[in-house]
This record gives C-alpha cells, sequence and structure tokens, in this order.
C-alpha cells in the first residue's frame, strides 16, 4: 500500500498500517527528483531478500525529497517475537550497500516523478 506524508511516499503491505519496530534511516544525492515509487519498491525487494530469514518481519519503506537528497528510511514491523541483534545491522547493510546504492540512482535519472 502507497501512503503520502508530506514529501514522504510510505510503502507498506496493503492492508496494514505502517509501523515502525525497527528503522535505520539514510540521505542519498539525487539529482533530480525521481519516482519515489520506484525507489521505494526496489529498496523494498532489497530489503525483503536480506531479512527473509526472520519470520514476521513486515517490511515498510519511505522515500522522501529534501533538495538533492532523497531521505530513505526502511524497516518495519515484527509480528511475533523481538528483532533479531542483527536486524539493526542488516537493515542498515542493505542501505548502505554500494551496488545497491548504485542501482537505485543509475535507475531513478531514468525515472519520472
Amino acid at each position: 500500500m502507497l501512503t503520502e506524508k508530506g514529501e514522504a511516499l510510505i510503502l507498506s503491505p496493503k492492508g496494514l498500517a505502517p509501523v515502525w519496530d525497527i528503522e535505520v534511516s539514510r540521505i542519498l544525492p539525487s539529482l533530480r527528483r525521481c519516482s519515489r515509487r520506484w525507489v521505494a519498491h526496489q529498496i523494498r525487494r532489497d530489503l525483503w531478500r536480506a531479512m527473509q530469514e526472520m519470520r514476521g518481519f513486515v517490511p515498510v519503506i519511505s522515500v522522501a525529497w529534501a533538495d538533492h537528497w532523497l531521505e530513505i528510511r526502511a524497516g518495519g514491523r515484527i509480528l511475533c517475537g523481538a528483532a533479531p541483534p542483527n536486524a539493526f545491522e542488516t537493515i542498515a547493510s542493505v542501505l548502505d550497500n554500494e551496488d545497491n546504492r548504485r542501482r537505485w540512482l543509475a535507475h531513478t535519472a531514468r525515472q519520472k516523478p
């Protein structure tokens, strides 16, 4: 489900309100306003792959524009139990991965806002 809150576009599973039990934020350079929807889906896909072993994890992604930057907030809801000790590091590793960032930002130049 896509919802907008100010400049932020929030991607969460259909029928579930976005809940941030765990989250990691990053700022990425963006030369122009791009499709927040596209970026959110790409980050969600990469996060889901990295966190697939974590049972009960529901990813939530927020992408917002700020001047020439993209503000990314990735994390989500934990439906059962507590987050494993490495959950924050795993999310951060997805957001900090240079190959992921290059792919996300390379495609933003081709997307319509």
